[in-house]
This record gives C-alpha cells, structure tokens and sequence, in this order.
C-alpha cells in the first residue's frame, strides 16, 4: 500500500488456523538460501513469527524506509489507523479465497524430496 506520505507499506497477517505464525521468516542473501551457506541454523521452516490481527501483535513494515523487513512498525500509535485499513484489505481478499481440500500431509514423502533435491522441494515440474 502507498499511502499520501509517498512510502511503500507491507502487512503481513499469520493464519488463524497456525495462531497466526508464519514460517519461514529468515533474511535472504546470495549466500542463502542458496545452498552456498550450509547452517541449519538458517533452515527457514525452522523460523517462525507471530503476525497478528492487531495492532499490538501484528507485522507491518515500511518498505521504504526498512526494504529488507526488519523492524515491525504495527504497533506505533501513528501506524494502527493504516494497519486497520491494510487488515480490512486482506480480510476483504480472504472473503474470496478458494481453498480446496489437499488431503493430509505427507511427511515421507516431503522429506524424500529434500533428499533428492539437494535440500529443495522440487523441482515441481518434471
């Protein structure tokens, strides 16, 4: 979102299901995630946070002036009026969402793929 003052705003909202964690929440490089760096302490599935639907808890960022998202501005009292409207934008977005049944998780065959790819889960076409 671009609000009046000209900077880039990015919302981040966990799923209700997960108690609002995204995974995944690592700061890429060219050395990672690459495989160029190896560290397990940087395997992304292992990093979580907890990006709420309130103000106090939720992950809102400015890309202008923090392009690599590392400090979360959500819970300033200047920022919630624009994380209420950034969260209604989702909400309205997820109202329209089609999410099919997958079936349940494999996690056999998850583990099979990083195998055979070096550490990915892929390639996913053939």
């Amino acid at each position: 979102v671009e609000p009046s003052n000209g900077h880039l705003y990015k919302l981040l909202v966990g799923a209700k299901s997960k108690a609002d964690i995204i995974l995944q929440d690592v700061t890429t490089s060219p050395l990672f995630p690459n495989r160029s760096f190896d560290s397990a302490t940087l395997a992304p599935q292992l990093h979580g946070r907890v990006c709420g639907r309130h103000a106090m808890t939720g992950c809102m960022f400015d890309l202008t002036e923090d392009p690599i998202e590392t400090r979360t501005i959500s819970h300033e009292l200047a920022n919630h009026a624009l994380f209420n409207t950034m969260l209604g934008m989702v909400q309205d977005a997820e109202a329209t969402v089609f999410s099919p049944d997958r079936g349940s998780a494999d996690d056999g065959a998850a583990c099979a793929a990083t195998e055979d790819h070096g550490g990915y889960w892929g390639p996913w076409l053939l």
